[in-house]
């Protein structure tokens, strides 16, 4: 994916505004799957939607192993994401939530999971929450969701495993817009939860043979 240039500025952050009313974003719910996701790629945002296909042409055979590209070391990508700082900031009355966070990078990176569930089919995918495993099946994230997108080789992947089984994967992270409601619908009840780290999902592009 092409990147658009970036705009000089002081700041050291990125705002993301999520246009959807937060009810909308039901925590968990197909709903959620639904709306569209945020992912960064190298230095910019990119804005996707879950169906691999693009009006009458389908995008769904890109998501496979990139022979000859060097993916990114899980370790330093999974600490990265783990810790990095975010700030929702809900607005009732423009119906919208500005998401500050950060840049991004160690996108593209390759992993193993072990799923702690069975595959959740909705009506543009299947998601699943896993554990995040480096290539030596060493533990680095006891629970995160994945999402592999309706129609491409990594969902039929996933939809021939259950609870306890294992893929080795090449994932790209994104804001998990669920969280991100949840997070926002408990902030009365649960001081300091806006500011909480990253409400990441991982996006499978990919699974590998191995």
């Amino acid at each position: 994916m092409l990147c658009p240039p970036r705009k000089k500025t002081a700041r050291k952050t990125n705002s993301v505004y999520v246009k959807a009313l937060n009810q909308n974003l039901a925590f968990g719910s197909r709903q959620a799957l639904r709306q569209n996701r945020f992912f960064w790629s190298g230095l910019c945002r990119v804005q996707v939607h879950l169906n691999a296909s693009g009006g009458s042409q389908s995008i769904g055979d890109s998501l496979r192993p990139i022979v000859g590209f060097r993916t990114k070391d899980a370790e330093t990508a999974f600490i990265s994401y783990e810790n990095k700082k975010y700030q929702i900031i809900p607005n009732a009355k423009n119906k919208t939530t500005t998401i500050v966070t950060s840049m991004a990078a160690f996108n593209y990176v390759e992993f193993r999971i072990e799923l702690n569930e069975s595959p959740a089919q909705v009506a543009d995918g299947t998601m699943v929450f896993a554990k995040v495993m480096d290539l030596d099946e060493e533990i680095l994230v006891q629970n995160r969701r994945m999402i592999f997108v309706k129609g491409t080789a990594p969902e039929a992947a996933v939809r021939t495993v259950k609870k306890g089984d294992k893929l080795h994967v090449l994932g790209v992270p994104g804001i998990d817009l669920a969280l991100v409601s949840f997070r926002t619908r408990h902030a009365k009840q649960t001081p300091g939860i806006l500011s909480w780290n990253l409400p990441y999902e991982m996006l499978i592009v990919a699974v590998y043979t191995n």
